[in-house]
């Protein structure tokens, strides 16, 4: 498995932003485990993992979020309700793009973000910009918003080794969050995952 930070710094990868990340869903899982698709808004989509084929299927409030907040400013000092949620970011995309001339293939629905994921960016903040670069089986996101004072990085993969299916069948999806702190002050950075329990739901 190539090393997904050196992979990074390659100059040749192609990088899509904007309206473009609309159409993007790419599936992670192992061969034959069922699948996960993330999005290009940073969503989590098609829950494929029951035996049966669910293009829609989604997992409502499974997603990652980040809170940062300088040095030197303490839980307490912050009494105001926009100092609690200043710096924290639900890390899927607040952009809405607007479908009056987007036509899509009538058999895909990449583009499509389930009420859940609209909902949940109505009560908690998403992020303003998202850069998506998807090399299966590694596909890396990275998160920017002006109240960040630096962007955040998801790398996510799943095992895949050509002619080796024990291998590339793991049911796992293996996800790094990082941030690389260019503010130039000290920073403190907390990442938080929820992922509803699909069995039963």
């Amino acid at each position: 498995m190539p090393d997904p930070i050196r992979l990074a710094d390659r100059t040749d990868r192609r990088v899509i932003t904007g309206e473009h990340l609309r159409c993007v869903a790419m599936p992670l899982g192992g061969i034959g485990t069922g699948v996960v698709a993330l999005a290009g808004d940073g969503g989590w989509r098609q829950w494929q993992m029951h035996n049966r084929p669910n293009h829609l299927g989604h997992v409502p409030n499974s997603f990652f979020a980040v809170y940062t907040r300088p040095a030197g400013v303490h839980f307490s000092e912050r009494k105001r309700p926009e100092d609690l949620m200043g710096r924290a970011r639900v890390l899927m995309s607040d952009a809405v793009y607007d479908d009056a001339d987007f036509k899509p293939s009538i058999v895909v629905s990449d583009h499509i973000v389930p009420d859940d994921s609209r909902r949940l960016l109505d009560k908690l903040p998403g992020v303003g910009e998202i850069d998506y670069v998807g090399e299966y089986p590694v596909a890396e996101v990275t998160y920017r918003d002006e109240s960040l004072p630096f962007p955040v990085t998801l790398t996510a993969w799943s095992p895949f080794a050509p002619l080796d299916e024990v291998a590339s069948g793991y049911p796992a999806i293996v996800c790094t969050l990082r941030a690389e702190n260019t503010s130039g002050a000290k920073q403190y950075v907390s990442f938080a995952a929820t992922l509803q329990n699909p069995v039963g739901w």
